[in-house]
């Protein structure tokens, strides 16, 4: 395999698992990571869907960002930029598909396993990216 698809492969594993330490955070009901503690708050308050939520959120970013760049940096729009939206609108919708077919439990000692769980994905995630 060469480094390209490589890089690819650690990329698109890096982003499942994110996504799924993400929402295994969320099903142990013992707080949530910080990136997501907005769209997640405002879904528990409304009833909206989190991953939709979360896309939104990610997407202001993304926006801001690239007015950043194009006001501090004197950057134009590349590729990389608008790349990020796409990837982000996967990412959410794997945030949904986990959310659906992931169980929560009110048992404090399962829910400190799933915890554990969410801790450890996400730090896979996290370094693969």
């Amino acid at each position: 395999m060469d480094k390209k698809r490589l890089r690819i492969l650690v990329y698109v594993v890096g982003m499942f698992m994110l996504a799924l330490g993400l929402t295994l955070n969320t099903k142990a009901n013992l707080g949530v990571s910080p990136i997501i503690s907005v769209p997640y708050s405002i879904s528990q308050i409304t009833g909206l869907n989190f991953g939709d939520l979360t896309f939104v959120v990610y997407a202001i970013f993304v926006v801001v960002q690239i007015i950043i760049h194009i006001r501090l940096k004197n950057h134009k729009i590349i590729a990389s930029d608008i790349l990020q939206l796409p990837l982000s609108l996967i990412f959410t919708r794997l945030l949904n598909i986990f959310t659906v077919y992931i169980p929560t439990s009110q048992n404090l000692g399962i829910r400190f396993i799933i915890l554990t769980f969410a801790i450890i994905c996400t730090g896979i995630g996290q370094q693969c990216h």
